[in-house]
């Protein structure tokens, strides 16, 4: 079994691990202190897809994403 990552699982890995140094990381602690919601960030992640529920878009997901599930 072949458990190294395909090209688009890297740049997927490779996109979230960016925007969590750019965008989670450095407003972590004010969150945290403030004990508040990121809605900025949570609307950003929405934008680059990270939100939607990889279920066929006729159940109300944002449809499969074959490379983000191996057992299919």
């Amino acid at each position: 079994m072949n458990f190294e990552l395909t090209k688009e699982q890297t740049m997927i890995r490779n996109m979230v691990r960016d925007f969590a140094k750019q965008e989670v990381a450095p407003k972590a602690e004010e969150v945290d202190r403030e004990a508040r919601f990121p809605e900025e960030t949570f609307k950003k992640m929405g934008e680059l897809g990270l939100l939607g529920i990889p279920f066929p878009e006729e159940y109300g997901g944002s449809g499969e994403i074959p490379s983000l599930m191996p057992w299919r």
